[in-house]
């Protein structure tokens, strides 16, 4: 469980729960004896009895010499059971640094690990987030599994009585200090006050997902792809947004910025470098769990579920998620007592949904077609510099991210290449409404990006489901189960009407793991791993007086984990059952590039079923399996570690999946302004080419492209400033292309980035010109 350190690797001889040992054995190879020896008899001088515990527990336990940068996988996907055999892997030779100034030591990094062991043995491993209240009661969500919380807790008292820098995180993040216990987290109220209710006009929630499809509070639905910051609402309460850009799109804009005024107190969530960042002020904070108090009145703070809560004191509210790291999209629920007294493009609030899309002076719109709303209505409801909640960096200001220009064209959903395979992703998210299902095919389509599918089921789920009495009828079964296993409940046929979360799996104590909707007489709730070896409910549980007859068929499986190397053998990953999840790791290097290549698929066309994810677990890409084949394109590894490519389809799907993993080469090249031709070489899949040059102010450059053998494209060439920023991009098509004419906006060196699509490798000529 390091990324620069020892890890602990669980395996498991059976898949059941076996008994352990009469005489338990800590069986520890002659090449680490000598040291393990040294190092149990300093910990056990300080007190600390981890290692007599491990060597007197109930079962077997054994150590072996791990590579430097070991990681263990992921413990959901692990068959774990009490009883089973626990190694730790240890390298006493490992160096270098886990935080600043606070190096490895080799009887530490032992206590970690063995505080682990000890932890399987006893079967009280805790994954679930750290959350503990700081000094004036607050709840604080770590981000971190409880087991690493205390593993780092041993550690530093280990590290305390000998006299060793104590740690104050674990990769990267922030430990509780003065070893806080771990808590529960508080639950909200349901329904709460950020429940919405929706009805057909007149509701009193409005929001705004995807790219961006906007829904007012009395009910129209209409999409704004401009580029720039916004009055959302203006009047009593006062809320922002701002939309830029999506990546290399002149058509497309997303939510990267939202801000409000809550009773004084200027408050924003932003998509930085994809991460969510909350401001209050200018001063980026480290949310609650469950909310802290504004000096105004109002609140802020985060869910579990990734959403950013903001509240008023009269209870308006305003729930903002990240679409993965794209955008965002939100919610507003506004007080009864602002009925009327808004305005902004999420119309009026007073009931009539005839007058919504008007401009600033009232004035309305003949309808919401592109030419009605470009650029008149957009630029409307643009705000200038004094009017801005938002926070900016140095030089920036609201005119940074406004571009009159966008959009270029109108997009129409039918017209787009894999509409067939968009529409069946959001389906299979759940995604039914008419009008939300139009949205979400033409955001899936158009970005390639799953993430948008699941933003359009949640997007549903306010709009049309609302607040939900479960008052009915509970029908539930029973299902004995491993930990470790994955359990796929899937709803073959059902009698009810569509909804979600009315399929739930819940665990012993009566816990909801997971829930399922229904749509169009099926659902399913996706495959779950059980954390423990018990006998789970499935519960069919309808909103209100809703009965019908649903009928279940329940699939545990086991997760296949398999090794895979940089540029050797393909790897085959087999989901055989409904749920079933295939990992495929592999150690890497900060600073390696790697490519994930899919040549030959038999899973259906769908995005999201490839992830990269980080030793941490984090999800650090994601890739498409379109047409038999798919890949994650070229990505820079962030730290030493163990990594996993996972192949999970959607749903219900099955089939193979062929996978290479090959290591990257970039090129980098060094030319002037008025020399001759160079020659970016792209010579594997994922590969780029940078060339750099000395630019100054003001100085006019062009860039041309010839001889070409790269696939044509645009966006193969974009042009970048000292700091890294995009000035601008270019295409290469029919062999040549090239970026018009430009001044440089500043002096330093610049680079031109050649980075063709997916797998595609050649070469071509540039020149920069002066």
């Amino acid at each position: 469980m390091k990324a620069v350190r020892t890890a602990l690797v669980l395996a498991l001889a059976c898949a059941g729960v076996t008994a352990g040992p009469a005489v338990a054995k800590l069986a520890v190879p002659p090449e680490l004896s000598g040291e393990f020896a040294q190092c149990a008899t300093k910990i056990a001088a300080t007190g600390n009895r981890v290692i007599s515990d491990i060597q007197s527990a109930k079962y077997d336990n054994k150590i072996l010499l791990g590579s430097s940068g070991a990681y263990a996988p992921a413990m959901a996907d692990v068959i774990l059971g009490l009883g089973t055999e626990a190694v730790l892997l240890w390298n006493p030779a490992e160096t270098g640094l886990l935080e600043p100034n606070v190096p490895a030591e080799r009887c530490a990094s032992l206590v970690h690990e063995a505080n682990h062991v000890r932890e399987y043995n006893r079967g009280t491993t805790d994954t679930s987030d750290c959350i503990y209240s700081d000094a004036s009661g607050v709840q604080i969500n770590t981000g971190l599994p409880v087991t690493e919380v205390y593993a780092t807790y041993a550690e530093n008292r280990y590290r305390k009585a000998v006299g060793l820098t104590e740690r104050k995180s674990y990769l990267g993040k922030k430990i509780p200090p003065g070893e806080a216990a771990c808590e529960k987290k508080k639950e909200e109220p349901k329904g709460g006050i950020f429940s919405c209710s929706v009805g057909p006009v007149g509701a009193n929630c409005a929001g705004s997902n995807g790219d961006p499809h906007l829904l007012t509070f009395d009910g129209v639905h209409y999409d704004l792809m401009a580029a720039g910051e916004f009055d959302v609402v203006d009047g009593p309460v006062r809320v922002q947004a701002r939309q830029t850009a999506f990546p290399g799109s002149r058509d497309v804009t997303l939510n990267t910025a939202v801000a409000a005024d809550v009773a004084g107190d200027r408050v924003g969530v932003y998509q930085e470098d994809g991460a969510v960042v909350v401001r209050i002020g200018s001063q980026p904070v480290e949310l609650a769990v469950g909310g802290v108090g504004l000096p105004g009145g109002g609140t802020v703070g985060s869910g579990d579920d990734g959403a950013v809560r903001i509240g008023w004191p009269d209870e308006s509210t305003l729930e903002v998620r990240p679409i993965g790291v794209w955008g965002l999209s939100f919610t507003l629920r506004l007080a009864e007592q602002h009925r009327g007294k808004v305005a902004g493009l999420l119309g009026n609030y007073n009931g009539d949904d005839r007058d919504d899309l008007v401009i600033r002076d009232g004035k309305p719109l003949a309808g919401n077609d592109f030419g009605d709303l470009y650029p008149r209505y957009a630029d409307s409801w643009r705000i200038t510099d004094q009017e801005s909640l938002f926070h900016y960096r140095p030089g920036q200001s609201t005119a940074t991210f406004t571009d009159r220009s966008l959009p270029d064209n109108p997009v129409d959903a039918a017209s787009l290449p894999h509409r067939e395979t968009a529409e069946l992703i959001c389906r299979r998210a759940g995604v039914t409404d008419p009008v939300l299902l139009q949205g979400c095919v033409l955001d899936v389509a158009l970005t390639g990006q799953s993430v948008f599918a699941t933003d359009a089921a949640r997007a549903q789920r306010h709009t049309a489901t609302g607040d939900t009495t479960l008052d009915g009828a509970v029908d539930r079964t029973a299902v004995t189960a491993t930990a470790g296993q994955r359990l796929f409940v899937d709803a073959v046929r059902s009698a009810l009407p569509d909804q979600c979360a009315v399929l739930q799996l819940l665990d012993a104590d009566g816990t909801r793991l997971a829930t399922g909707c229904l749509s169009g007489g099926t659902g399913y709730i996706d495959g779950t791993v059980l954390p423990t070896s018990a006998v789970y409910t499935v519960a069919v549980d309808p909103a209100g007086p809703d009965t019908g007859q649903t009928v279940l068929q329940m699939h545990l499986s086991t997760d296949e984990i398999q090794r895979i190397t940089a540029d050797g053998a393909t790897v085959t990953a087999t989901i055989g059952t409904p749920g079933a999840v295939s990992s495929s790791s592999f150690d890497g290097r900060a600073g390696e590039k790697v490519f994930v290549d899919v040549p030959t698929s038999s899973v259906p066309d769908q995005c999201g079923a490839l992830q990269l994810l980080g030793p941490n677990d984090a999800r650090l890409d994601t890739g498409c399996l379109i047409g038999g084949r798919g890949y994650i394109d070229g990505l820079v590894l962030p730290t030493d570690g163990r990594y996993r490519i996972i192949v999970d389809p959607a749903g219900r799907d099955l089939g193979t999946a062929e996978v290479r993993l090959l290591a990257v080469a970039d090129q980098a090249l060094q030319t002037r302004v008025g020399a001759g031709a160079v020659t970016a070489t792209i010579d594997g899949p994922g590969a780029v080419s940078r060339i750099t040059f000395d630019g100054s102010v003001g100085q006019w450059i062009s860039i041309d492209a010839s001889g070409s053998t790269l696939p044509g494209q645009c966006g193969l060439l974009e042009l970048r400033d000292p700091a890294g920023g995009v000035v601008e991009r270019g295409c290469v098509l029919g062999g040549s292309g090239g970026i018009d004419t430009l001044a440089l906006p500043g002096d330093g060196r610049y680079t031109l980035v050649v980075d063709p699509a997916e797998a595609a490798v050649g070469e071509l000529r540039v020149v920069i010109r002066g």
